[in-house]
């Protein structure tokens, strides 16, 4: 396959190395400030989150697990100069979701996405700071609903 056709995969491939912070400053360039200071905000009293990074044999990477009270509230995958986040709701959650003040956007990504099972994907690319105003409502949203 040419690489116009070839599926894009997440960086951090080789189960061998952890993804500290020398590996993910090389994998995200610019976006690793960004990345910080959404770590950093998981530790405020808002959020009260902690985070595991494990290896996916399935997936062949890296993967970190954002959660609250062990419960999981979203997903990140590095990818080359960005970080995506990704939060999967049921369909009863759907509204909730139309009337958040997020970008129309990502209001209309949800609408239309790709389910899991019964869970439905709502996903945020973070390239810069400016991408992370969405994320703090989607997380305060996911938190209230957990269970």
């Amino acid at each position: 396959m040419s690489d116009s056709t070839q599926a894009k995969k997440p960086s951090l491939n080789n189960s061998d190395v952890y993804p500290d912070d020398v590996v993910l400053k090389t994998e995200l360039a610019d976006a690793f400030e960004p990345f910080e200071l959404w770590r950093e905000s998981l530790k405020s009293d808002d959020f009260g989150m902690d985070i595991e990074w494990r290896y996916y044999k399935d997936g062949g990477s890296w993967l970190c697990k954002a959660t609250k009270r062990k419960k999981t509230v979203c997903w990140l995958s590095v990818w080359e100069g960005y970080f995506k986040i990704g939060f999967y709701f049921t369909d009863k959650n759907a509204s909730d979701i139309e009337v958040l003040p997020i970008s129309p956007v990502a209001k209309a990504e949800f609408a239309n996405g790709k389910y899991y099972g019964k869970l439905k994907h709502l996903g945020f690319e973070v390239r810069d700071a400016s991408d992370l105003s969405d994320l703090s409502t989607v997380m305060k949203y996911k938190i209230s609903i957990l269970r």
